[in-house]
């Protein structure tokens, strides 16, 4: 699956438009491998991740500081 199906599978899945989503993934492999991706509307996000194993995880919470939903790579 690449970056294009995972937004719309993943903005489907939020009820939000997939330009909405956002995606981080290790390397631009495919299929993507270790993928986090965040998305919603207005100040609530709800994250998660997709790992090798294909195990997925979720969690709701806020925007970032800077207005995202995923946390930069500093670690906001």
């Amino acid at each position: 699956m690449d970056a294009s199906a995972v937004r719309e599978a993943a903005g489907h899945a939020l009820g939000v438009p997939a330009a909405q989503i956002e995606i981080k993934a290790a390397g631009y492999d495919k299929p993507l491998k270790n993928v986090q991706v965040g998305g919603g509307g207005g100040k609530v996000c709800v994250n998660g991740t997709v790992d090798t194993d294909g195990a997925v995880t979720t969690e709701v919470a806020g925007r970032t500081l800077e207005g995202t939903c995923l946390p930069g790579d500093g670690g906001h």
